[in-house]
């Protein structure tokens, strides 16, 4: 909740995984910028594999998950 309220204005991250400079850089048509871009990764970027950060590879985890079953 502190990071929809304020993390925007306070330049902070949802989490360190999440790097909302990056993904606002990967995905420029995203209106807006801070909670906006994590409820667009939960809605929509996830499963058209838009990476959250650029250490985050989606087709490796998707397929570590799928292996794991």
């Amino acid at each position: 909740m502190h990071f929809v309220l304020a993390g925007p204005s306070e330049h902070r991250m949802p989490h360190p995984m999440f790097d909302t400079a990056y993904y606002k850089s990967t995905n420029p048509d995203i209106p807006g910028g801070g909670y906006r871009l994590l409820v667009h990764f939960i809605a929509e970027g996830e499963v058209k594999g838009a990476s959250p950060h650029p250490l985050i590879d989606l087709a490796y985890v998707r397929r570590q998950l799928a292996e794991r079953g």
